[in-house]
């Protein structure tokens, strides 16, 4: 299963974030995640609190935004949205087809508990 992979990669991210910014621990994680990367999200879920544990990150929620795939054709410059890259332009038939969107793995956002802040 990848979503182990990227949840790790996700936490080698974060830990030293936290430690270098002295934050008592994250609270919230915000994941804005491409369609082609086929993450799972209940499987990405399972093993973020799995690897989260022991961790500033520990139970810490996760947030997973979909990004949908985008392309966008070099010949005439029309853009799409799809569910599964065609490769070929519906406008001019062309195949100089860039995927603008939708193999994005980004932290959006993080909701953090300083040193000092009161969780209530």
């Amino acid at each position: 299963m990848h979503e182990m992979s990227l949840v790790e990669a996700i936490l080698e991210s974060l830990v030293p974030l936290c430690v270098e910014n002295r934050w008592r621990k994250i609270e919230r994680v915000v994941l804005r995640i491409g369609s082609l990367r086929q993450v799972i999200p209940e499987a990405l879920v399972f093993c973020f609190e799995a690897a989260s544990s022991g961790t500033p990150l520990a139970d810490a929620s996760i947030e997973i935004k979909e990004v949908p795939i985008r392309q966008k054709c070099a010949s005439c410059g029309l853009e799409w949205e799809g569910e599964v890259p065609l490769g070929r332009c519906s406008g001019c038939r062309s195949v100089e087809v860039e995927t603008i969107a939708g193999l994005e793995l980004e932290i959006e956002a993080l909701e953090v508990l300083e040193n000092g802040d009161e969780k209530g």
